[in-house]
């Protein structure tokens, strides 16, 4: 079976990464294949917005590029 991914990066990020330090380099490719065992995921999509450095994170913004570079 033929599997496609679509990724809300902020309900990941909230639901599953914040405060687990060793997850945020996550592997999302590998991540849906183990999700979706047995099927062959052939497409993945990442969808997010653009962070603000509100809230005291004035390095958040920067962060995000690097996050976006690596993906």
């Amino acid at each position: 079976m033929r599997a496609r991914a679509y990724i809300d990066g902020f309900n990941l990020y909230h639901g599953a990464l914040e405060g687990r330090v060793g997850c945020k380099w996550l592997d999302l490719r590998a991540m849906c294949q183990e999700l979706l065992a047995g099927a062959n995921v052939d497409l993945v999509r990442y969808f997010t917005a653009r962070v603000g450095s509100a809230g005291g994170e004035p390095a958040s913004p920067q962060r995000q590029d690097v996050y976006w570079g690596a993906l």
